[in-house]
């Protein structure tokens, strides 16, 4: 099963859903209904100070997994990035108290080491690929170790490379932190 989280990643899900298809017996299904309105990530509202509109949620997530659609089932979820990776550890939590089988995570973007690259001015935010720059010389290690941090079975990251060809932008267009560029994503 897959399943993109947050909104923004589903048509990357539809998309990954579609051509996944065509080489295995698989479909999407929709197994996490997550409150929009939640403001439990403060990552995603670093931009509003108050958000009377929306519903608070004493810092708990609204994440509610439709468990007949995820027991003793491989779940991969699409994300669009790993910031701190404070939501994603949440979602798995959830998946592994619903028993899923295993667990894996497509991120859209490449590893999030500069508060930048994801519209974040400051350099202050915990992001939790950030304490392997100049540690880790290949996107496999650094898979790994994100998984282990998150608690999921596998972790891929995007590279540059293909990330820019799947948005259409070349490659030298983009602004990448030098440490992702040299990344042997091979």
């Amino acid at each position: 099963m897959i399943y993109a989280e947050p909104d923004y990643a589903r048509p990357m899900a539809l998309g990954f859903n579609i051509e996944y298809k065509n080489k295995n017996k698989f479909e999407m299904f929709e197994g996490i209904i997550k409150d929009r309105y939640d403001d439990s990530d403060h990552m995603i509202d670093y931009s509003e100070q108050v958000s009377k509109n929306k519903l608070l949620s004493n810092g708990k997530t609204l994440k509610f997994i439709i468990e007949p659609l995820t027991e003793n089932k491989n779940i991969t979820s699409i994300q669009g990035t790993i910031q701190t990776g404070s939501t994603i550890v949440e979602t798995i939590f959830y998946l592994r108290k619903a028993r899923a089988k295993k667990i894996n995570i497509v991120v859209s973007s490449v590893a999030t080491i500069d508060g930048r690259q994801v519209g974040l001015y400051t350099q202050q935010r915990d992001l939790i690929a950030r304490k392997y720059i100049g540690k880790i010389a290949f996107i496999d290690e650094l898979n790994d170790k994100i998984a282990t941090e998150l608690g999921a079975d596998k972790v891929f990251y995007n590279s540059p490379e293909i990330l820019s060809k799947g948005i259409g932008v070349h490659e030298s267009q983009l602004w990448f932190p030098e440490w992702i560029r040299f990344l042997d994503y091979k």
